[in-house]
């Protein structure tokens, strides 16, 4: 890939590649919990093995890009998503990693408050 995002030569599938990073980051988050290195091996599969959409030269250099970052490791899916699809890639694959434990969050927290009022 050179670094270049995928979208920048198939624009006519910016659509599904967009859906194709946001499922499986939103399945990487769902299915992974401990702290974030538990989600390396899962991503280096899905990503490098799976779809193909990384080698492992650049799956090495997500993952620490996502090290040296402030926050938390799953923050590599930020940096893929750019890879894969440029700047929307990456919006779309941190939604996507993020958005299973803020709904999750949100769901304790709204029950949480239910019941303390009661």
């Amino acid at each position: 890939m050179a670094g270049l995002p995928l979208v920048a030569t198939a624009p006519g599938t910016a659509g599904a590649m967009f859906g194709k990073l946001f499922t499986f980051f939103l399945k990487a988050g769902s299915l992974t919990f401990g702290s974030g290195l538990v989600i390396v091996p899962f991503l280096e599969k899905g990503l490098v093995q799976q779809t193909g959409w990384l080698n492992e030269r650049e799956f090495l250099v997500a993952v620490a890009m996502g090290m040296i970052s402030p926050g938390p490791v799953v923050i590599t899916a930020t940096f893929v998503g750019y890879l894969v699809a440029g700047f929307w890639g990456a919006v779309v694959a941190t939604i996507g990693i993020f958005l299973p434990s803020f709904l999750l969050i949100l769901i304790v927290a709204r029950s949480s408050c239910a019941t303390a009022r009661t």
